[in-house]
């Protein structure tokens, strides 16, 4: 079977994002699975993965002014038996199945949280180019079921051609350790993802001023991640540090390598996960991958992915996120050593990289035969 896996990526791609193509060719381009597959993506445009095994085609750069009528020609006449669009984008695809993936729920959900108003117009645009993308398509990959309950309400989409299928964790990522630079030397939480209005780190930060005006234990906190464009919400979260006072208690530790990140997962005392627009958070599987303790908000799709491996705050509740924060930092043993849950290392299991590419591919061959 012949693939085309397209990428109408105006920018660079999240880490997330990237993961996820690297660890599909990874198990797809093996020297016997009898795949020919093609990565059609923008010139300039994720110019630093390795994609080994798989044929890159580029575009021109400037083709999504274009409505990416360059890459739309190629896959129509390249021969290919369906493509994966790995992003909801209007691609004008003609006598092939295409196959469009989830990644991002943020555009499509009904946000409750604060944001500017560009960022709210710039998510209404994105909204109408994905349900549009996805009304065209012959199969739809929502990576949790939240994201397939998201999708549901809007009448162009049709329940039986949205199949759920999650993202992956593989044990390979827990080999190699070097601790950060920045790292605290004392006990600390840990959460990470880049600085958007959706991650709501507010709930971190109002809990470590509870827990400092209560004059409870109060960790480090260590947050990693970028500062996107819209640094709106740095400025106000930097704001709202200073204004409670608890500046001294946390540490900006910026983009952290692999490396880096897995020391920090295996050496906080808890993982926290705040945020209000995740589809499947590749960060909350390597958290769980990783044996860390995880509190997390309630907010979906956090309980469909971790189970019985976290502790959950209503969302927004800081004063609950404190009480759940100084219960685990008091559950340690004497000797300081983490009191690691059993239950991550089964649930794990069943995110396998391995089985998400499988399940993918199956989805793949049924869209591939629809066309006869």
């Amino acid at each position: 079977m012949k693939i085309a896996l397209a990428v109408p990526l105006r920018k660079g791609g999240s880490w997330g994002f990237l993961k996820y193509l690297v660890e599909i060719l990874a198990c797809w381009t093996t020297p016997d699975s009898g795949l020919s597959v093609d990565v059609i993506l923008p010139e300039g445009i994720l110019d630093e993965a390795s994609f080994q095994g798989a044929g890159i085609i580029k575009t021109n750069q400037r083709d999504y002014k274009n409505g990416f009528r360059q890459m739309g020609s190629i896959i129509s006449s390249g021969g290919y038996d369906v493509c994966l669009l790995t992003l909801p984008r209007v691609v004008p695809i003609d006598g092939v199945p295409v196959v469009a993936i989830v990644q991002n729920v943020e555009p499509i959900q009904r946000a409750t949280y604060s944001m500017p108003l560009l960022w709210r117009m710039r998510l209404w645009a994105l909204r109408r180019e994905h349900i549009k993308a996805l009304s065209r398509s012959t199969r739809i990959i929502a990576i949790s079921r939240h994201v397939k309950n998201v999708l549901l309400p809007f009448p162009e989409l049709i329940s039986s051609k949205i199949d759920v299928i999650y993202h992956g964790f593989d044990t390979k990522e827990l080999q190699v350790a070097t601790r950060p630079d920045t790292a605290p030397d004392e006990r600390f939480l840990f959460s990470a993802g880049s600085l958007t209005p959706y991650r709501g780190y507010e709930d971190l930060v109002r809990a470590l001023a509870h827990l400092k005006l209560r004059q409870m234990t109060t960790p480090r906190l260590f947050l990693t991640g970028s500062v996107l464009d819209q640094s709106w919400y740095a400025k106000r979260l930097r704001r709202l540090i200073s204004d409670l006072g608890v500046s001294g208690q946390i540490t900006w530790a910026g983009i952290l390598n692999r490396p880096e990140m897995n020391w920090s997962y295996q050496n906080c005392d808890l993982y926290v996960q705040t945020s209000r627009a995740e589809a499947c958070p590749n960060i909350v599987l390597e958290a769980m991958g990783h044996g860390c303790e995880i509190i997390s908000c309630n907010n979906p799709p956090m309980p469909e992915i971790l189970g019985e491996c976290a502790d959950y705050y209503p969302t927004t509740n800081h004063i609950r996120l404190a009480e759940c924060i100084q219960a685990h930092l008091d559950n340690q043993s004497v000797s300081g050593k983490k009191l690691r849950p059993s239950a991550p290392e089964n649930r794990i299991e069943a995110f396998s990289w391995r089985i998400i590419a499988s399940q993918t591919l199956d989805l793949l061959r049924t869209a591939a035969g629809s066309r006869s």
